[in-house]
């Protein structure tokens, strides 16, 4: 037994085996803490986040525990024209990212509703943070915003 009160359990197959880990059988969720946890935040479209067109904004976040997340989400946007949406994740709100860390369209004048995914973005934790998905709309005409931000523990 021991005093120690971290122990790491390692189980490995033999040679080339692996470990086969049985899943849930049913409709239920991971248990908070455990492998699959998952947490979202949704701002639906009966709801929207209203936008100023050219400014960065945070559309929802999710506060993650320490550990290891899969972060994705979405930005879906609508108004009389928009000309450009970028989203991206990120653990400071309304943050500026280098473009290689957004998904962006630039320069659609005619379009009137646009959505884009948010590039995946790993969260290794080591304390409670939350983490936001934030977008730049531009356009005219009142600029509606919704989508969501989803969490999954990976480890």
């Amino acid at each position: 037994m021991g005093t120690d009160s971290n122990i790491i359990l390692q189980v490995a197959g033999q040679g080339t085996g692996g470990v086969i880990v049985q899943g849930t059988g049913t409709n239920n969720n991971a248990v908070a803490g455990y492998y699959g946890e998952l947490i979202s935040s949704v701002i639906s479209s009966g709801s929207p986040v209203v936008f100023t067109s050219g400014t960065r904004k945070d559309l929802t976040s999710v506060s993650l525990t320490a550990g290891d997340w899969d972060v994705y989400g979405n930005i879906y946007c609508s108004g009389t024209t928009v000309q450009q949406l970028a989203v991206w994740i990120a653990a400071s709100s309304a943050a500026t990212v280098d473009v290689s860390l957004q998904c962006s369209v630039i320069g659609l004048a005619t379009a009137s509703i646009m959505g884009l995914p948010a590039p995946f973005f790993r969260a290794s934790l080591a304390a409670t943070t939350t983490i936001y998905i934030s977008g730049l709309i531009s356009g005219t005409g009142t600029l509606n915003a919704s989508g969501g931000i989803y969490a999954r523990r990976a480890r």
